[in-house]
């Protein structure tokens, strides 16, 4: 006979209940490392619960003051005016920025001015009305 079927005859019962002992660890650390993580998944959930309750809190303020802010616009917006005048543009001497025009042309030109000048003297913004 073998080494091993005399090793084997002799020590079965140690080597049975050695098998037993690692099948009952096993079993054990699966169950236990299920619970872990059921736990540690517990635990993320309720601080993802947190969280989201913590968000939707800063979301209402937010929309909260956004409807404040919504209202106080509308009622400066329509509280405010706005005016517009028109200003009369005087020209007291003639300025040419290059000497092309002849004393003709500058003639032609100055009388323009002048014309300009003395239609936009008559209109007035209290005749504009």
């Amino acid at each position: 006979m073998s080494i091993t079927l005399i090793l084997l005859r002799r020590f079965w019962p140690y080597i049975a209940g050695l098998a037993i002992i690692a099948a009952i660890l096993g079993f054990t650390y699966s169950k236990g490392r299920a619970a872990g993580a059921a736990s540690v998944q517990a635990k993320y959930a309720k601080a993802a619960d947190k969280a989201l309750a913590a968000m939707k809190r800063g979301q209402a303020k937010i929309d909260d003051l956004d409807r404040a802010y919504a209202a106080t616009s509308a009622t400066q917006q329509s509280n405010a005016r706005t005016i517009h005048y028109e200003t009369q543009r005087i020209i007291d001497r003639p300025v040419y920025r290059n000497a092309c025009v002849d004393g003709a042309g500058l003639g032609l030109l100055d009388r323009a001015a002048d014309n300009a000048n003395r239609s936009l003297a008559r209109f007035t913004p209290a005749n504009a009305r």
